[in-house]
């Protein structure tokens, strides 16, 4: 997956890929946020650092990626808000 930030005008218009991709990112948020919070253990880690510190790094890593992904489909879901805006004023 790739981020590609640009200033201009939007190159998206479709109200549909935004909030697909919003969806994506939403359920990606969602299953770090519940491996941060509910999973007992996870697996693999550094082998050389204790078990306890493999899995409060394993839990901060995977609680970064879920709001990193929760702010990109926050973003989205923002984005088809104003698609569907221009669209309505330019009626």
């Amino acid at each position: 997956m790739a981020i590609r930030l640009t200033i201009g005008p939007r190159r998206n218009n479709s109200v549909l890929r935004a909030v697909v991709g919003g969806g994506v990112c939403l359920g990606l948020s969602i299953v770090g946020f519940a491996v941060v919070f509910s999973a007992e253990t996870i697996a693999g880690g550094l082998p050389f650092v204790p078990h306890d510190l493999n899995q409060g790094i394993a839990r901060v890593v995977f609680g970064l990626g879920a709001v990193l992904t929760a702010s990109m489909a926050l973003y989205a879901f923002y984005e088809a808000w104003a698609i569907h805006r221009d669209r309505a004023r330019s009626r």
